[in-house]
């Protein structure tokens, strides 16, 4: 443990606005930065223990650890991505390496393009050969470098920009880069994006649009450079009208449900996805899967009786 992780838990249980007054610490202690870390370890106890054990992890910013995935929601997105390129593999035909160079299970490339804490990063990194981190915050991205490095974490290669469409404004004014610059030759096989859910005031917002990035500004040009693009929404998100403006190309929805609340809102996009998308809804460990056609003509079962209107109903798909 190096001294900056001495110094937190030295101090784990502290008054960080006592601390901070006092604004005294070691030489080559940057006590804000600890100060940050300090309240983001509270936030992460539960969420992330496998970090929470580290106390040399450095987060410099506490809103990070309140937006990032648990470990848990991390994992089962990990675990959708695994699964939709074995199925791809398997369609392909294992026996061949040039199928297995394209969809082979830890062969496959991610850009994660809004990094943000870098929770669904590493549960990336367990199953892909490489990854592609990108923070538009610096000091996040810096940190991301050394946190990276004490979870044993040596397939991710990290930068820092900002992206959007290549019409933005932002682009045009050099602010922002469009995502065939930020990639350049990565050629990922996935592109992930959790984009920021607050305005320039800090007030949550829910629509596609009012998000940054701006997903639906973005999505034909990463499905340009990418066959899959997996993006979270707010658990809050209205599937339908998501599933809706992202178009054609959604393939399955993922709502994902951790110690008893709805965390997570996944869509995955697909280029060549035909067809009706896929409703998946994931609570402690086990899964149910429906489509809208089978939504609409679910029944409503309410103590054994059928009911023409409830606001507690329970699907039964295909019945």
């Amino acid at each position: 443990m190096d001294n900056f992780g001495q110094f937190i838990m030295e101090h784990d249980g502290d008054d960080v606005s006592a601390l901070l007054l006092k604004g005294r610490a070691p030489e080559g202690i940057d006590l804000h930065l600890a100060a940050e870390t300090i309240l983001a370890r509270r936030t992460i106890r539960s969420k992330l223990p496998s970090w929470y054990a580290l106390p040399q992890l450095r987060y410099p910013a506490k809103l990070s650890a309140e937006q990032c995935s648990s470990e848990e929601t991390a994992a089962y997105k990990a675990s959708v991505v695994k699964s939709v390129f074995d199925n791809e593999l398997t369609k392909a035909g294992e026996k061949t390496d040039s199928n297995r160079k394209e969809y082979g299970a830890g062969i496959i490339r991610i850009a994660d393009l809004t990094g943000g804490l870098g929770a669904d990063t590493c549960a990336f990194s367990r199953i892909a050969e490489k990854i592609l981190f990108n923070e538009m915050s610096e000091s996040l991205a810096e940190a991301a470098k050394l946190n990276f490095k004490e979870l044993g974490i040596s397939n991710v290669s990290i930068i820092s920009s900002r992206v959007e469409s290549s019409e933005s404004p932002l682009v045009k004014n050099g602010e922002a880069v469009p995502p065939k610059s930020l990639l350049a030759d990565f050629a990922p096989d996935l592109i992930f994006l959790d984009p920021a859910r607050r305005d320039g005031a800090g007030k949550k917002v829910f629509m596609l649009e009012d998000c940054s990035p701006d997903i639906l500004s973005l999505k034909d040009e990463l499905l340009e450079i990418s066959r899959f693009v997996m993006v979270k929404l707010s658990p809050m998100a209205d599937i339908s009208l998501a599933a809706s403006k992202l178009g054609e190309h959604c393939r399955e929805v993922h709502v994902v449900e951790s110690a008893g609340e709805c965390k997570e809102l996944l869509i995955l996009m697909d280029r060549e996805w035909e067809g009706e998308y896929s409703t998946t809804v994931y609570s402690n460990g086990s899964t149910l899967s429906f489509k809208p056609s089978q939504e609409k003509e679910a029944k409503c079962i309410i103590a054994g009786k059928e009911e023409t209107e409830s606001s507690q109903w329970l699907f039964e798909p295909g019945k």
